[in-house]
């Protein structure tokens, strides 16, 4: 996954907004900017520069990471993409 957005977003840049852990949970509150230069699964690379907003929440056990969840507003991103959006019929 690392490889597949630093390929579609060469020039990527992350910001931590906010930082909180507790125990074995942490929670993350970041934003990023790139442009989108490369294939980014099926999506072909538009041109646009994204800044997005995303929220990250992981759960060690003994020091390892054993889940993860992020919460993306994909809307924006395919907006901001200038990725077409089409109803589902």
């Amino acid at each position: 996954m690392v490889t597949m957005v630093r390929e579609a977003f060469p020039d990527i840049i992350f910001a931590i907004e906010d930082l909180f852990g507790e125990g074995d949970q942490l929670a993350v509150r970041l934003s990023w900017t790139g442009t989108f230069k490369g294939k980014y699964g099926n999506f072909k690379p538009t041109g646009n520069v994204l800044t997005m907003k995303e929220s990250l929440f992981v759960w060690f056990d003994k020091g390892k990471e054993t889940k993860q969840i992020a919460y993306v507003d994909w809307l924006s991103f395919f907006q901001q993409a200038g990725i077409p959006i089409r109803e589902r019929t």
